[in-house]
């Protein structure tokens, strides 16, 4: 067998200096072979296949065609070696549900939270911000359940703030999506259930560039003025089906030709204009009597399409007060208090009516 000795292999120009090895040839390395190395900030044009360690990432990592992935590793997600997302675990090979460690960037908490992996919804990868679990805990005794990422407002009524059991909300800062679900249970003695049979209904976001939750907003919101956001899609995750929620005033997506979004809204605030990512339209809630804002919850309509407006036709979780005979609104989904307009004219897709979601446990996941 002859050998060859030398210190540099460069292809020629005419071939766009690249070295190939014939098929039915291969290379046999005998010895150590060290790959390419950069830094996140320097990774090398985007070519697919192209793989090399990241220095600043410490992973190996490879271009799929539209981004950097991870070369599947030993699991991550751990109190020790935290995954910045659920779509990373997934990116990892890991598909079971159940908790995790998620540290988004560098600035962010570490946090534990219930990731959705199964690759069956859509992929896996999905993250549970914030549940209200339907328990009976008087909001305004214990913690209020909302989509945040203003540190005052991350907490749980129970030891924890990441099971089906317990009302929560997640620190949010810096988790980017650009997909969202929010789901209405049967029960709450898990999230999906076996292959989402515990599933009533839900609400699907989407929109086409990621975004976080503002950093330390007390209230933030989006509308359909942000480029490629809409509301209402059908999915055909197991046991969802036929069973998004609707209503009188605008089907699945707005009111008439009025804005429709989502977002943690006050009473009495329209809040910064930097927290609003869609038009640039500042909301705030039409309710009634409340006392529990800011409040999380979807909009179908306002009352102009610019400017400060109030948000109508809003979905939430139950306001929860104490009515005059003492006794206590259904905890829950439902409309937000009748003062945003919507009243009780919100239905389920699959059965027509409200019996099957109303006062039921729902919680928000993201990914």
């Amino acid at each position: 067998m002859s050998s060859l000795s030398v210190h540099n292999l460069q292809g020629i120009s005419q071939y766009q200096n690249e070295i190939e090895i014939p098929n039915g040839h291969s290379l046999n390395i005998s010895s150590d072979m060290t790959l390419p190395r950069w830094t996140t900030p320097n990774r090398p044009s985007g070519v697919v296949g192209k793989f090399g360690w990241n220095t600043t990432l410490e992973q190996l990592e490879i271009y799929d065609g539209n981004e950097w992935v991870k070369i599947v590793s030993s699991a991550i997600g751990t109190a020790s070696k935290p995954a910045t997302s659920a779509l990373e675990l997934v990116q990892n090979g890991q598909t079971a549900n159940g908790v995790y460690y998620i540290k988004a960037t560098e600035d962010s908490p570490t946090q534990q939270i219930y990731c959705i992996l199964d690759p069956a919804y859509d992929g896996g990868g999905w993250m549970v911000l914030a549940n209200n679990a339907a328990i009976g805990i008087i909001r305004n005794q214990a913690h209020i359940p909302r989509l945040t990422a203003y540190s005052n407002h991350v907490g749980s009524t129970g030891p924890n703030s990441y099971t089906s059991n317990y009302n929560f909300s997640v620190n949010g800062k810096n988790l980017a999506f650009n997909k969202m679900v929010w789901v209405i249970t049967q029960s709450n003695t898990s999230f999906l259930g076996n292959n989402g049979g515990n599933v009533n209904g839900y609400i699907y976001y989407q929109w086409s560039n990621k975004l976080a939750i503002p950093d330390e907003q007390q209230y933030w919101g989006f509308d359909n003025g942000l480029q490629g956001f809409s509301m209402g899609n059908q999915v055909t995750w197991p046991g969802f089906g036929a069973k998004r929620m609707n209503s009188d005033y605008g089907g699945y997506g707005q009111y008439s030709s009025q804005n429709f979004g989502f977002g943690t809204y006050d009473d009495n605030s329209y809040g910064p204009i930097n927290a609003y990512p869609g038009t640039g339209t500042r909301y705030r809630v039409n309710g009634s009597n409340g006392q529990y804002y800011p409040v999380t919850c979807t909009m179908q309509g306002c009352s102009g399409n610019s400017g400060d407006q109030r948000a109508l036709y809003c979905w939430s979780w139950s306001d929860y007060q104490a009515t005059s005979s003492g006794a206590y609104q259904g905890i829950g989904f439902d409309d937000w208090q009748d003062g945003s307009g919507l009243g009780d004219q919100w239905r389920c897709e699959s059965t027509n009516n409200k019996t099957t979601t109303r006062g039921k446990p729902s919680f928000i996941m993201v990914k």
